[in-house]
């Protein structure tokens, strides 16, 4: 036998062994009757041939075993009128008996080439009542056409999937972050905004959904096209963005750039409101589905099911 074929054959036996070694991990009651090894020689054979279908069935079941934390939290997300650069102190207290909350617009931060800034802290101007650790791959760059239009001109980017993360804490003087506004510039795809809480995703959403909300650009009936103060970059949307959480609280973020371009934003508000009260125009964003976790092994239930059937046939039609 051929070197090649040998290292093949010695494969394959590797992940029918692997697949098998998954599979023998889940309770008996959980394995499909089409995974479970069989004794005989000739049907030993085909069970083989899906092993690997049976082991990613394995890997989604044993996945969706585990303790998962979720929490029932309820996100709501909205945008500003167009040209918008910050939310409002009518619109921060409206409706509530009170309200702690700060901006960071970046101007007081040194400039430095996306990729190369130092993590900081920041209290929002709260007085030490709310504060945030900012870390990962990100730069602060100059006043430009795609960021930080209406201030003194710095604002934050990354252009990296790994992106970068706000972590908030807050002392006894409030119970918990429940808003977030962030002006997002120069949208792009592949731009990315995730809501944590304690390492938990409660909302995900991309450059895609915040399109639909905000039109297409270029369009000179559209508010949202082109940097706000200048007009130039006419191509891409610019929108003040508001999260509230309107049942709990949430303690991190975390933006990047799934894909080329650039994630620039500026003018992100934080806070706590006792009663949050939602502004701006409602958008639809997803709620994440811990159903996800078993696509891979549906999927391959169904290949699996599908190659089962067409083998059968195939002896059926030799049998007449």
């Amino acid at each position: 036998m051929a070197a090649a074929s040998i290292g093949r054959s010695r494969r394959r036996r590797s992940y029918h062994e692997l697949g098998y070694r998954a599979i023998m991990r889940l309770p008996i009651g959980y394995i499909p009757e089409i995974c479970r090894r069989p004794e005989e020689a000739e049907a030993k054979r085909r069970w083989e041939r899906r092993a690997i279908g049976c082991s990613l069935i394995a890997l989604s079941i044993v996945a969706l075993m585990q303790p998962v934390v979720t929490y029932a939290n309820v996100i709501r997300t909205t945008i500003l009128a167009g040209k918008a650069e910050v939310a409002t102190t009518a619109q921060m207290t409206a409706g509530t008996t009170k309200a702690v909350y700060g901006t960071e617009t970046f101007t007081s931060r040194p400039l430095s080439a996306v990729g190369t800034a130092a993590g900081f802290s920041t209290s929002f101007g709260t007085g030490g009542a709310i504060t945030a650790a900012f870390s990962g791959n990100f730069g602060i760059l100059a006043k430009d056409a795609f960021g930080g239009a209406g201030d003194s001109g710095r604002y934050i980017s990354t252009y990296s999937p790994a992106g970068y993360s706000i972590k908030f804490t807050h002392t006894a003087a409030v119970k918990g972050i429940n808003y977030v506004g962030i002006d997002i510039t120069a949208l792009d795809n592949g731009n990315e905004l995730t809501v944590l809480r304690n390492g938990v995703v409660l909302q995900t959403f991309s450059a895609s959904i915040l399109r639909t909300a905000l039109g297409t650009c270029p369009n000179t009936n559209n508010p949202y096209c082109g940097n706000p103060v200048t007009g130039a970059n006419a191509g891409e949307q610019y929108a003040y963005v508001n999260i509230f959480d309107v049942s709990g609280y949430f303690d991190e973020l975390r933006l990047k750039q799934a894909n080329g371009g650039g994630f620039e934003a500026d003018n992100i508000t934080v806070g706590f409101r006792e009663v949050n009260q939602v502004f701006g125009q409602l958008i639809n964003v997803p709620t994440p589905a811990s159903a996800l976790l078993l696509a891979p092994g549906l999927l391959a239930l169904a290949m699996v099911r599908r190659r089962t059937s067409r083998a059968a046939a195939g002896r059926r039609s030799g049998a007449a």
